[in-house]
């Protein structure tokens, strides 16, 4: 599924009015029914009576405007307040407010202030949001902020139309006071604020509902690629009949060094349980020895040491483990001492696809201005605090604006970033975007990006392109995550339970439609 931008969804509405004859006032009384049949559902499992819809002047607002025409209609107790007067009004929303005075709702215009007592304790029993949803152009002030404030310190429901006033339908940032909605009705097609943070945060729980719009007309809308089962598929297809562990590559894992010996692992058992044909750990002599034998299917080599605060490589030797290799993982326990950057120019340099986490990332930051190390096979997979300090800034900036520090990492690196969080975004040089909506808190744990770039270098090292690779990889690992949540809630999950749950999930996301399940 893709997620839309404002403009392309107004085009969309366009050309469901102008090429297929579709009146906009019926596109808008779908619209505003899909939200009162949310907001009945809301109060079925929270009784209560009274509705609050709160309407701009806009389409949004027309919205508003049929939903609470039909909850009154229904027998709630409904009153409207609309920010602004009536006579400015324009188009369907104009058409849809003349019968609300044929019907039992209490009706305030409040250009400059709401009526007293509508936003104060105890308030209503839901709260409906049709302000701007999807029309924001600038942060919110005056007179909205001040009842967006007041609505989300009220202890009611809160439903959303479209999009909550204040988030930003294109970037996912919060701009000026954004309304805290439990859940959030759009319609067609979602949006991209509905999935990146921090302003999916604030739309709750997201439903699409179907307006009207022609399958044709929706298909062809192009966007940012939610990520599914199909993209997990795309990086996982049958093995033939008369496979052998060489047609399916063989990783090496650049890490682990004593100390951090278990993120290279991590990253190694991950990748065998991804499907990785052949994996070597490249390490140092010490955490070679302590950890020999523990895994049987994997490969240890010792061309690295860290000795005095210095970052030593055995160059003949890692470029004897480095031939043969189809694909490489960098980071997981490598230590940024002085001496890494050099290596990781080295290790680079041999043009093999290459996933770099933690350490790697470390190391790339601390490279001299201008000097690139990394091409269009690498996938680099940083968390807030590493993006920052690959761009020279703060984690808070990042994390205000995740689509722009995305494509500026992309822009800076040439190659596929994955910027893990919440809503973990993928970008490719060729303008490609893709968010996930799986995995969860519970994926904030020690550990967890190790398994993330083995799970990536599997897919690598056996030639599934970078950006279809992280794709496929990130849902996967989201998927481990929300199964470990069910067993073991999200407190109590670690990176070697995701290691141990990717086969199950596997054998769940690959399973033909009807298939029956081994017991």
């Amino acid at each position: 599924m893709n997620l839309v931008t404002a403009a392309t969804m107004r085009e969309i509405d366009r050309a469901t009015i102008q090429d297929f004859a579709v009146p906009g006032v019926i596109l808008m009384e779908h619209a505003g029914r899909g939200v009162a049949d949310a907001a009945q559902r809301m109060l079925a499992e929270r009784p209560g009576r009274r509705v609050l819809v709160l309407c701009g002047t806009g389409n949004n607002g027309g919205d508003g405007f049929v939903a609470a025409r039909i909850l009154a209609d229904r027998g709630f107790d409904v009153t409207l307040a609309l920010l602004g007067r009536s006579d400015s009004l324009l188009g369907d929303a104009a058409l849809h407010w003349r019968p609300l005075a044929a019907f039992p709702v209490a009706v305030h215009q409040a250009p400059e202030a709401l009526p007293d007592g509508l936003l104060t304790p105890p308030g209503p029993d839901l709260i409906i949001d049709a302000i701007l949803g999807a029309g924001l152009t600038r942060p919110t002030d005056g007179l909205i902020a001040q009842v967006v404030g007041a609505a989300n310190a009220l202890p009611c429901l809160r439903l959303a139309v479209d999009l909550p006033t204040g988030v930003d339908a294109d970037r996912g940032r919060l701009m000026g006071t954004a309304f805290r909605a439990h859940r959030t009705v759009t319609f067609g097609l979602p949006k991209v604020g509905h999935f990146v943070h921090p302003a999916a945060g604030f739309c709750g729980q997201v439903s699409v509902v179907d307006i009207g719009i022609p399958r044709a007309v929706a298909d062809a809308a192009t966007g940012v690629r939610l990520l599914d089962d199909t993209s997990l598929r795309a990086g996982f297809a049958p093995r033939p009949a008369d496979s052998c562990k060489n047609r399916f590559g063989h990783l090496l894992v650049l890490g682990g060094l004593l100390g951090k010996s278990g993120a290279g692992l991590l990253a190694a058992t991950a990748a065998m349980r991804a499907g990785a044909g052949l994996v070597t750990l490249a390490t140092d002599a010490r955490a070679a020895d302590a950890i020999e034998g523990r895994i049987p299917d994997l490969m240890i080599e010792r061309p690295l040491g860290s000795e005095g605060g210095h970052l030593h490589v055995d160059r003949d030797r890692l470029r004897a483990v480095t031939a043969g290799k189809s694909g490489l993982v960098v980071g997981p326990g490598l230590s940024n001492a002085p001496g890494g950057v050099d290596l990781l120019r080295h290790v680079l340099a041999s043009g093999l696809p290459a996933v770099l986490d933690a350490d790697a990332l470390n190391l790339l930051a601390q490279a001299p201005p201008g000097d690139r190390l990394t091409h269009a096979d690498c996938v680099l997979t940083p968390h807030p605090g590493e993006a920052a300090r690959l761009l020279g800034t703060g984690s808070d900036t990042v994390q205000a604006d995740r689509p722009d520090a995305l494509q500026r990492l992309v822009a800076q690196s040439g190659a596929v970033v994955v910027l893990k969080g919440a809503g973990t975004l993928i970008g490719a040089p060729d303008g490609r975007v893709a968010v996930a909506c799986n995995g969860g808190p519970a994926l904030a744990t020690a550990g967890s990006g190790d398994v993330l770039a083995g799970l990536i270098g599997a897919l690598v090292a056996r030639a599934v392109p970078p950006f279809e690779a992280a794709c496929a990889a990130v849902h996967l690992h989201g998927l481990a995550g929300d199964l470990g949540t069910r067993r073991f809630t999200e407190h109590g999950l670690t990176a070697s339970d995701l290691v141990t749950l990717v086969p199950e999930v596997l054998a769940d996301a690959l399973r033909p439609a009807g298939a029956a399940v081994a017991r």
